[in-house]
């Protein structure tokens, strides 16, 4: 619930709560699932007096704003996710058009593989690359670079020439990972946040019957 004194007309909040949304919690998963009582509800009371208009400096002002504040909210239900130790962004570059730059990050952020590998602190590649296999709109993994808090793991669709275990290693026990993932077949991208998975997701989980 996200309340602002701004006298605001309906269809331009509306269209606010969108772009809102889709900057912020529309670009984050836990594992995949959504419950019946996920919701989001954006009040504009009007009582400041101050009328918000399209396209006027205040109006851009504050959609930046509430941008910033959406993200914050987003951001911290990826932290208190059930289990989670580590805070994961995928970072999906150079893709051929934005559904399938969108589809890649989820496809690696909700791949279990991926997220459990990061949990042991294992910077396996391999998971990452395959779950860019195989997300729609990917049919050769051959110009694919990866590239995990800057240490490079994947070239062209291969190990890296100058991969360095060690360096790797070191990279994914951040308790924040930057995965990027380049796809050199465009000019555009998509960001995904996400946790990895635990031993206490499945106990969490499993431990209560709703």
């Amino acid at each position: 619930f996200v309340f602002t004194d701004a006298d605001i007309n309906q269809s331009l909040l509306d269209k606010l709560h969108n772009e809102a949304l889709s900057e912020s919690f529309e670009r984050i998963t836990v594992d995949g699932d959504t419950s019946p009582n996920d919701s989001s509800v954006l009040v504009a009371t009007g009582k400041s007096g101050i009328k918000l208009r399209s396209k006027s400096k205040e109006m851009k002002s504050f959609k930046k704003e509430l941008v910033k504040l959406f993200q914050s909210l987003a951001q911290d239900i990826i932290k208190d996710a059930e289990g989670a130790k580590k805070e994961i962004v995928i970072n999906v570059e150079k893709a051929k058009n934005r559904a399938v730059a969108r589809e890649v990050a989820f496809t690696i952020a909700q791949s279990p593989l991926v997220k459990t590998a990061m949990y042991g602190n294992d910077a396996n590649w391999g998971r990452i690359l395959a779950a860019v296999g195989r997300a729609d709109g990917i049919s050769d993994i051959s110009k694919v670079s990866i590239k995990l808090n800057g240490t490079p793991l994947v070239t062209r669709g291969s190990k890296d020439p100058k991969h360095n275990e060690s360096k790797a290693s070191k990279s994914v026990k951040s308790k924040k990972i930057v995965i990027r993932v380049i796809l050199n077949e465009g000019k555009d991208s998509f960001t995904v946040l996400t946790s990895d998975l635990s031993e206490d997701y499945v106990l969490i989980n499993s431990d209560y019957r709703s």
